[in-house]
Formats: C-alpha cells, structure tokens, sequence
C-alpha cells in the first residue's frame, strides 16, 4: 500500500481559519455545536466545513460530525 507524504494545511484564514480552530484538538464535534459556539447560522457553518472538507482538511462522520485533520 502506497503513503502519501503529509501535505502542509493551506492558508486559512476568515470563516475557516475560526471554523477549523474549533476541531483541532478535539476528537470530533458536532456541526451545531460548532454553530452554537460561533454564535453563527448552521447554514454558515455547514458552507465552510464543506470547504474545508473540500480541501481535505477535516472529515465528515455518520451524524453530521466532524473531525480535524492536524498537521
């Protein structure tokens, strides 16, 4: 089986950079408890975790909960 060599994370900044510092370190949260913590619509919350999932920087989980990739 074939290793991809770890990437550095892009640049976050804005709505990611906050979005993507509420899961690092944490095993996984849940996308209204992201919501809740930023005080934000789930519809904000939800666009950005799919950039952020687009960029491979987090995974979705069964249930709306989400988990971080560290670098």
């Amino acid at each position: 089986m074939r290793h991809r060599a770890e990437q550095p994370l892009p640049q976050l900044e804005g709505d990611e950079l906050l979005v993507y510092e509420r899961l690092i370190g944490k095993d996984q949260l849940h996308v209204d408890d992201i919501a809740r913590s930023l005080k934000w619509e789930s519809s904000r919350v939800s666009t950005t975790l799919i950039m952020l999932e687009m960029k491979g920087l987090l995974r979705q989980m069964p249930g709306m909960w989400y988990t971080a990739r560290e670098a």
